[in-house]
């Protein structure tokens, strides 16, 4: 996840794209609550399912498909 998102930040960053620092905010984020779900999982206070649910919910639908796909074109017409 982490690498991914800093592919991805620096592809926007080298585009230019005006979003790009809110987008990287959005990350931080995402990151922070899977670091939480991790240590709730570790002191078994969390489900490994609950944690899966978060990857594909939270990580794949809700940011990579709702909130990447925004950039796409933006990155792909000007690269």
């Amino acid at each position: 996840m982490i690498y991914h998102f800093n592919s991805e930040e620096e592809i926007l960053n080298s585009s230019k794209f005006m979003g790009a620092k809110e987008h990287s905010e959005t990350h931080k984020l995402i990151i922070a609550d899977a670091l939480r779900m991790k240590e709730a999982y570790l002191s078994g206070k969390l489900k490994p399912s609950a944690f899966f649910s978060f990857i594909f919910d939270d990580f794949i639908v809700g940011h990579m498909l709702k909130e990447d796909i925004k950039f796409f074109p933006f990155v792909h017409d000007n690269n």
